[in-house]
């Protein structure tokens, strides 16, 4: 009996034992939060896809306009836009503040006066990521954006500059005076050999702002390019947290989607883009433009993302979105088949929604013979005012840029340069059946 007794009162503690731990881990499960920023932020960052870059790589001109002796003179290359973004790193002491708006008018009038240089960036630039990439001043600057900057270099030897900061509406302008370390080596990189540029036209429009076009005939290179495309392996390893559990869903060998369950990756094999969305990255935060650019470059440049010369375009905080660019040779490239931009919209936690081309320009197989020469820019104007599809004061801008095709069965693409027009925010190309021709239309 007495061991019966005593068999009876260890089970009594064991069965205690037991229904305790059941409640305590119970209560565990239910009141466990996983640390989502660690999940989320885990990617396998042993992938790249291409090499890795500073973000001045991407907040690049697209165009310098000079004005001097009562002339125009403008450039696109590339290596006067590196010679601008270098000078910007001999500012110091910079003080800005809003001025009054400016008419179409007004603007015209501040390129127009000698010895000032516009530089117009391919996007808007917020002031914060401007400050930090260039100059590290402390004074405040503005929660706001800019697209262009007119720097007159008049009082440049005593070290300092005038600047008028443009936004991309061309009507908000933010005044500005900056103290130089150096101005003769300012004038040395930026100004110096400026009368030697390429003569521009300026387009003057009623109740508009000018557009400045090349006063010459254009030779450019039609490139032609080999090109490569990142694995689905690399982008899987990218932008899922396990790839190992990803899977693929339907066998249309054109657009193949894979999912974890969690985000989903779909690969568009005409347009040869990706398009990555991970719905659990929540609704869309309010996040300041210099923020939002810091996060989407660091999340594209982890991986080695700017695979070519891609620069940004837009940062629209109100939408969480970030958009760059295609460049080649200072000129954007454009394609109405093939995806030659890379965007990426922001969520509360993580990266929410990602586009971008898969495909690498790879060998160059352009020679010197492959030259082509295009209408000069007052000639152009005159076809484009005789279109009647579009309203000439509807012009935003009017460019050289290439028209990206592409041969499928060589794997090759060609670049061709073309002149296009903005308008509404859309690029459209300027066909003519030949140079000189007649003029064909908007494509």
């Amino acid at each position: 009996m007495g061991v019966i007794k005593y068999i009876e009162h260890v089970k009594s503690i064991v069965l205690f034992l037991l229904v305790i731990s059941s409640v305590i881990l119970t209560f565990v499960i239910w009141t466990y939060t996983p640390d989502y920023k660690s999940i989320e932020q885990t990617t396998n960052n042993t992938t790249v896809i291409g090499t890795k870059k500073n973000i001045e790589s991407v907040v690049k001109p697209y165009r310098m306009l000079y004005y001097q002796n009562d002339e125009f003179t403008g450039t696109t290359l590339p290596k006067y836009m590196d010679s601008a973004l270098s000078s910007f790193r001999n500012w110091k002491d910079i003080e800005i503040e809003r001025a009054p708006d400016i008419t179409p008018m007004r603007l015209n009038e501040l390129k127009r006066e000698n010895n000032r240089v516009t530089i117009d960036f391919a996007g808007a630039v917020p002031f914060g990521s401007f400050n930090k990439i260039f100059i590290g001043s402390d004074n405040e600057l503005p929660e706001t954006t800019f697209q262009s900057i007119i720097i007159d270099w008049k009082s440049y030897k005593e070290n300092r500059l005038q600047l008028f900061f443009i936004s991309a509406g061309q009507t908000v302008v933010y005044r500005g005076v900056v103290t130089l370390t150096d101005g003769n080596a300012f004038y040395t990189s930026v100004v110096e050999g400026a009368h030697k540029l390429p003569v521009y036209r300026e387009i003057e429009r009623t109740a508009s702002r000018s557009l400045y076009v090349p006063e010459k005939p254009i030779r450019a290179l039609q490139y032609t390019y080999y090109i490569d495309e990142v694995s689905t392996e690399a982008f899987k390893n990218i932008l899922f947290t396990k790839p190992s559990i990803v899977q693929r869903n339907g066998d249309d060998s054109s657009h193949q989607k894979y999912t974890d369950g969690m985000g989903l990756m779909t690969l568009d094999a005409n347009r040869k883009s990706l398009n990555f969305v991970y719905p659990a990255a929540g609704t869309r935060a309010l996040i300041s433009a210099t923020d939002l650019l810091d996060r989407s470059f660091e999340f594209i440049n982890e991986h080695g993302g700017m695979t070519a010369d891609y620069r940004l375009t837009s940062v629209a905080p109100e939408t969480s979105r970030v958009d760059y660019q295609l460049f080649m040779q200072g000129n954007p490239v454009f394609s109405e088949d093939i995806a030659t931009t890379i965007s990426t919209t922001w969520g509360q936690k993580r990266i929410f929604r990602y586009n971008r081309p898969y495909y690498k320009l790879d060998k160059d197989f352009t020679s010197e013979d492959d030259v082509m020469t295009l209408e000069d820019g007052p000639s152009m104007v005159q076809h484009i005012q005789q279109y009647k599809g579009i309203l000439f004061s509807d012009i935003e801008e009017l460019l050289v840029g290439y028209h990206l095709t592409r041969d499928e069965h060589k794997k090759i693409f060609i670049l061709t340069p073309s002149w296009y027009v903005k308008v509404h925010d859309d690029w459209l190309r300027v066909a003519h059946d030949e140079v000189g021709g007649d003029f064909i239309g908007l494509e």
